[in-house]
């Protein structure tokens, strides 16, 4: 890994962790159960807030994961794939995979807030 993409991977994670841990005060402050009806905190509400933030924030890590690499390239996203065949008729595949940072992981830092700009070249 070169240092751009560590920081750049570790810098997506630590957001994740961030609104993970944060899921419970995302839930006291806007639970209609706890706003509106005054469920008290502590108290059980089934609203499933919390857990569908922690199982988003699993999910995200995942995604990571899948989309995090050598860093060169993603092996996860295709570009492009092109079909030849030698001078001997053996048929041979090349597959041409997106720069990293990919899209997905991309569309991912964006979403919690990373402006991450596309490698050319």
């Amino acid at each position: 890994m070169t240092v751009v993409t560590d920081d750049l991977a570790r810098r997506v994670l630590a957001a994740v962790d961030r609104v993970e841990q944060g899921a419970h005060e995302v839930h006291r402050e806007s639970c209609w159960s706890v706003s509106y009806v005054g469920v008290t905190q502590g108290a059980a509400c089934d609203c499933g807030e919390p857990d569908r933030i922690r199982r988003r924030c699993a999910a995200d890590r995942r995604i990571l994961e899948h989309h995090k690499n050598d860093h060169l390239s993603c092996d996860t996203c295709i570009s492009d794939v092109y079909d030849d065949e030698d001078s001997e008729g053996n048929l041979y595949t090349t597959v041409f995979y997106e720069r990293f940072p990919c899209p997905t992981f991309r569309d991912l830092a964006e979403g919690y807030g990373i402006t991450v700009e596309a490698r050319h070249g």
